[in-house]
């Protein structure tokens, strides 16, 4: 019976070791391809980086969204990836100028505030 248990605490180790290492090539993938962002360089257009304020023009409510890279990305925290239909539709506008996005359930129209 010994012989057994350990068995079975060395197979989930061995399972457990590599959910670590596959997770560890993910990461090392995702930093093999990360650049920084100079938020300073920005042209006043929204960008990776760029905190974007938007008033929805059919509910009149303002929300903020902060645009990141998809392994950023916390739509709860207000963090959407620059490849969500959101996020890519605010990319390179400026304050002032409207937006429509296209989503499952319809179509949302955003102006822009304020980018910071």
């Amino acid at each position: 019976l010994g012989d057994l248990a350990e068995s079975f605490d060395y197979e989930d180790a061995k399972r457990t070791q590599s959910i670590i290492e596959a997770r560890i090539a993910e990461l090392k993938a995702i930093l093999s391809h990360a650049s920084i962002v100079d938020r300073r360089a920005t042209d006043g257009s929204v960008g990776i980086g760029s905190r974007v304020r938007v008033k929805d023009l059919e509910e009149g409510l303002e929300n903020e969204y902060t645009i990141v890279g998809p392994a950023e990305s916390s739509p709860a925290e207000g963090k959407i990836s620059h490849e969500s239909r959101v996020g890519e539709a605010l990319l390179g506008r400026r304050v002032g100028e409207k937006v429509t996005v296209h989503v499952p359930a319809g179509a949302l129209k955003f102006e822009i505030v304020a980018i910071a």
